[in-house]
């Protein structure tokens, strides 16, 4: 269900702030989740990923593109992979 694994990949990953701010609408089924991972030539393998996030300060730069995310034209709230070499992205 998309609206519970954008919750449960904020609850294993996200830090408290995300966790309050963007856990409870998608469980209460309020808000629409997606999940970006496939890529060309990767697909869906996580362990392929070649586009890259790079931090600068506060924030990620993403670069490169995703070939499909479900429901990402209506999602209230997303969850992308991006590669950020071995560092943790959160």
């Amino acid at each position: 269900m998309p609206t519970m694994g954008t919750a449960l990949e904020i609850c294993f990953f996200g830090y408290e702030e995300q966790k309050r701010k963007y856990v409870k609408k998608p469980v209460l089924a309020e808000w629409l989740g997606c999940i970006g991972i496939t890529e060309p030539n990767a697909g869906s393998d996580v362990g392929n990923l070649k586009r890259t996030a790079v931090r600068k300060g506060d924030y990620y730069i993403l670069n490169g593109t995703k070939t499909w995310i479900t429901y990402a034209q209506v999602a209230d709230v997303g969850i992308i992979f991006f590669q950020t070499f071995g560092l943790l992205g959160w």
